[in-house]
């Protein structure tokens, strides 16, 4: 019936406004939950920073953003099985594609973070720096993601 009214009104859903890319939409969403995942992250090592030794604190950051990515992963598996509709099963896919983004990035930084652990010059990884390089590439990545719908939608 909606579409039949936007058509009346000398609109119709096949113009390039009106349409949408489930898969995309569920990337963005996903980014957006990692966005808010570096910034959880970042203010707890801006809060504390010395709860950990320097060498530990980078690693514990990436991993924490690894597990976390790969609870919301097994959280978007869970309701992707349970979907009826396609465009959710889109959308669900899409968000999990985000969530293994998610997941590689935090390993990326914990392995490099504590690679170079107890280096007396050049790279020393701690935890406010590994946050923000995180929360970095994932806002980075949103607007990629954001600019890529938009493109599309044109």
């Amino acid at each position: 019936m909606e579409e039949a009214q936007l058509y009346d009104q000398g609109t119709h859903l096949d113009e390039p406004q009106y349409r949408h890319n489930p898969i995309d939409s569920g990337r963005l969403l996903g980014l957006y939950l990692l966005v808010g995942v570096g910034v959880l992250v970042t203010g707890f090592s801006l809060v504390f920073p010395h709860s950990y030794v320097r060498e530990v604190n980078g690693p514990v950051a990436g991993t924490v953003v690894a597990v976390i990515a790969g609870i919301l992963w097994g959280s978007a598996h869970y309701a992707g099985n349970s979907a009826t509709s396609p465009d959710i099963r889109l959308k669900v896919a899409g968000l999990k594609t985000t969530m293994v983004f998610g997941l590689a990035s935090g390993v990326v930084v914990a392995v490099a973070s504590y690679a170079y652990r107890g280096q007396t010059g050049g790279l020393q990884i701690n935890g406010i720096e590994a946050s923000l390089a995180i929360l970095g590439w994932f806002i980075f990545s949103t607007i990629v993601q954001k600019i890529k719908i938009n493109l599309g939608n044109q």
